[in-house]
């Protein structure tokens, strides 16, 4: 591949950059993008060129790679459009890209360091407000999605992931914790907040508590944290998809065993429709993201690929991918802020989409054994 970069820089804006990529037969030119802005889209254009000739030779393989090429590209558009954390093009990015990296598939890791480094730059600003447990829009969601994004690029524990715990801490209420807004199915359920807060205090709180400045009565605060959120989840009653499925990742991350987990993994199961796919609540249709949700957390929380139920969830994605290599969901959620195109697939249902893609692409790589 070759190339060549043209373009006027002026303090932190480009005022104008070309990049012609004569092999691939684009040009792609920018104008008034933050110097942060251009690095992304150079490295995703660099990246996508490379991987784009690296398709496996199987139909999974393909639509992985496909789900895996959309998720890259949406991810290096957002920071263009907005410059705050988002849970669906930051965190559940990095969450579907890390995991195909574990798995041999050819990610650009340049993209995956991008979203990371454009979370904690919008982290880092709000440290003093979140160690008084705000500073946060979507509050415990935004901080357990932010903790998720960090952990999965295995960032090492500091004072952003620090403030995140403490942040949560003080917004523990009952046992539990609350989303914030009613945004269904994505940024609605306690059991998404909970969960989400007991994977990130069970990646970064022990490493935060080791500090010489808390005593051992934060420690057990912490540890009693946890207990007490994982009996809320065993005892209170799910209502549609995304409780059942975060129900399940938080027990996992609160450390129970396989053979404990059975009741919750069965329970979800047991939701399965006869076309191989969940539906987000009941007297719903299946749709990729209650699907591929539910399937890529009962293969991380240890159910067998190979049974005969998972196989046929992941027919349904198969059969459901669009042509663009994006998974189509309809929106049931009201706007709470004024809707921008990030040029992802879907038009006004483009975000919902977004992370359906990423949980249906997870799905399909969690199918597959480790090479």
């Amino acid at each position: 591949m070759s190339g060549s970069v043209d373009s006027v820089i002026s303090g932190d804006k480009a005022n104008h950059l070309t990049i012609p990529a004569k092999e691939a037969g684009i040009t792609v030119v920018l104008r008034g993008f933050h110097r942060y802005q251009v690095l992304m889209v150079i490295s995703f254009v660099i990246c996508g060129m490379v991987s784009s000739e690296s398709l496996g030779d199987t139909p999974l393989r393909v639509s992985i790679q496909k789900g895996l090429h959309r998720i890259e590209s949406g991810a290096s558009r957002y920071p263009t459009n907005r410059d705050c954390f988002s849970c669906h093009h930051q965190a559940m990015a990095v969450l579907t890209l890390t995991v195909a990296q574990s798995h041999g598939y050819e990610v650009c890791a340049e993209v995956v360091q991008k979203q990371v480094e454009f979370t904690r730059r919008w982290l880092g600003s709000r440290i003093d407000q979140m160690k008084q447990g705000k500073g946060l829009p979507g509050r415990s969601v935004t901080a357990g999605y932010a903790l998720l994004c960090l952990s999965r690029n295995q960032s090492s524990p500091d004072e952003i992931s620090h403030a995140l715990i403490t942040f949560l801490r003080a917004r523990q209420k009952q046992g539990h914790w609350v989303a914030s807004a009613n945004r269904p199915p994505f940024e609605r359920s306690a059991f998404t907040a909970t969960a989400l807060a007991i994977d990130g205090i069970q990646q970064y709180g022990q490493s935060v508590l080791l500090a010489p400045s808390h005593s051992s009565a934060d420690k057990v605060m912490t540890s009693k944290m946890v207990r007490q959120a994982t009996a809320w989840l065993m005892t209170t009653f799910p209502q549609d998809n995304e409780d059942r499925t975060f129900r399940l990742w938080g027990l996992h991350a609160a450390g129970l065993s396989s053979d404990a987990l059975k009741t919750y993994r069965d329970d979800l199961l047991q939701t399965q429709l006869q076309n191989g796919g969940f539906a987000q609540r009941e007297g719903m249709s299946a749709d990729a993201y209650a699907t591929g949700q539910a399937l890529a957390t009962l293969a991380m929380t240890g159910y067998p690929v190979e049974e005969t139920s998972f196989k046929r969830g992941i027919r349904f994605l198969l059969d459901t991918q669009d042509k663009s290599g994006a998974w189509i969901v309809i929106t049931r959620s009201r706007p709470v802020q004024t809707f921008f195109d990030n040029g992802d697939p879907g038009d006004k249902s483009q975000f919902i989409s977004f992370v359906a893609t990423s949980w249906a692409t997870l799905a399909l790589i969690l199918s597959e054994e480790l090479p």
